[in-house]
């Protein structure tokens, strides 16, 4: 799977974990992302 493809798919599924959008999570590269709920950032 190519990495862009997997980092659309772990967006996806880290929205539902946390309640928000998918636009608000955002990929920051290897295997990295924020998510940005209630005006915080959580970094994973």
């Amino acid at each position: 799977m190519h990495p862009i493809e997997k980092a659309s798919k772990d967006r996806e599924s880290l929205a539902k974990e946390y309640g928000v959008p998918v636009s608000s999570v955002v990929w920051i590269g290897d295997n990295k992302y924020i998510v940005v709920k209630e005006g915080r950032e959580i970094r994973i």
